[in-house]
């Protein structure tokens, strides 16, 4: 058990993690404070011990990508944002052109939501996962997340989307039976996605990455 930021006690927690073990991270922040740096240790951690790297489950808040990337008047908190941003990609470029053409109004706020997410998602590719499913969490007022699942091994994607077509029993008092729910389905939405956007994305420059 380990308290504290995980971005700085990840590698006490890899040291207690056998390689030829398991592994699943299910990695749920608040808002922006999940490192890029965190995702990549987990994703290097039984590379060429195991034939699977650690699966990943990774909740990413899009409506808060299109919100800390919006027009601010404070130069000091756009700077900011967009410090938080780059630890997140851990990498810059393609993500600022998508930023600019929100603003510019040649994207809908939907579609940018989109696009961060499979930006996220292209980071996850170059990691070598070949296994990355989408499900969005919508809220009263549209998307606010993406859960991001990231895999190996093709058995364990094929399990993630059974188990998310498993209808959820709601327990709604003070009815007489529980409800049963419908999910949104996990989907492969990511492949080619760069083919539909309307504009030329730039190469992924990468940022330096702190060792602790």
């Amino acid at each position: 058990m380990f308290e504290g930021d995980s971005n700085r006690l990840i590698h006490q927690a890899l040291a207690k993690t056998p390689k030829q073990a398991p592994t699943f991270a299910f990695l749920d922040p608040d808002g922006m404070e999940l490192e890029w740096r965190t995702v990549k240790l987990l994703a290097d951690h039984k590379r060429g011990k195991s034939q699977y790297k650690i699966e990943m489950w990774i909740l990413l808040s899009t409506s808060g990508l299109v919100r800390m990337l919006g027009d601010f008047a404070d130069p000091h908190a756009a700077e900011l944002n967009e410090h938080r941003v780059r630890n997140l990609y851990g990498a810059t470029g393609p993500w600022e052109r998508i930023r600019e053409a929100r603003r510019r109004g040649d994207l809908r706020g939907s579609d940018a939501k989109q696009a961060y997410a499979f930006l996220y998602m292209d980071r996850l590719a170059g990691l070598g996962y070949k296994h990355l499913l989408a499900r969005p969490i919508r809220g009263t007022r549209g998307e606010l997340y993406v859960m991001v699942f990231a895999t190996d091994n093709p058995a364990g994607s094929a399990i993630m989307k059974w188990a998310q077509e498993q209808p959820r029993v709601v327990k709604r008092a003070p009815a007489l039976f529980d409800v049963p729910e419908d999910r949104p389905a996990f989907e492969d939405l990511h492949t080619g996605w760069r083919e539909d956007v309307p504009f030329e994305l730039p190469a992924w420059e990468e940022i330096e990455l702190p060792n602790t």
